[in-house]
């Protein structure tokens, strides 16, 4: 794993651990499209704007986003801007469609989700998300790991 993908891990898992407390969502799954969406931070829509997601401009406001956005290019898509990155990992409608937060089960355990993430990662990006499973919690890298085999 390079230096700039541990550095990724080390700085931005407390943000995925938080949101992923809120919206009871995996930590794992959140860093890991924070991953493929910023391209392990290195999109200007990340480094510059604080938009980890891709999320675009549209929707309502709200505390983590004030409305602001930002067209990449000529025929771009407005996409929404963030004053921190905390921000960003809060605000993302897939975490809370319709702008609430959604409660799930008990037991609730979004790992269908991620495993056509990981195999998309594994044709661009081979062997880098299981290694965000070791820098999760104890409880996420079991999770990970069980519902990823």
């Amino acid at each position: 794993m390079k230096a700039e993908q541990v550095d990724f891990i080390s700085s931005y898992l407390p943000l995925a651990r938080k949101a992923g407390e809120s919206f009871r969502i995996n930590p794992v799954v959140i860093l890991a499209q924070a991953v493929i969406e910023s391209g392990w931070g290195q999109s200007d829509l990340a480094r510059e704007h604080h938009n980890f997601f891709g999320i675009t401009a549209y929707g309502k406001k709200n505390v983590w986003w004030k409305g602001e956005g930002i067209e990449l290019g000529v025929h771009s898509l407005r996409f929404r801007v963030y004053d921190t990155p905390q921000d960003s990992f809060m605000d993302p409608p897939c975490l809370h469609p319709g702008g609430r937060r959604q409660q799930q089960p008990a037991g609730f355990r979004p790992f269908h989700l991620i495993q056509p993430l990981h195999q998309r990662s594994q044709r661009r990006q081979p062997r880098s998300l299981p290694h965000l499973a070791d820098k999760a919690l104890p409880t996420d890298r079991e999770n990970f790991t069980n519902h990823n085999s």
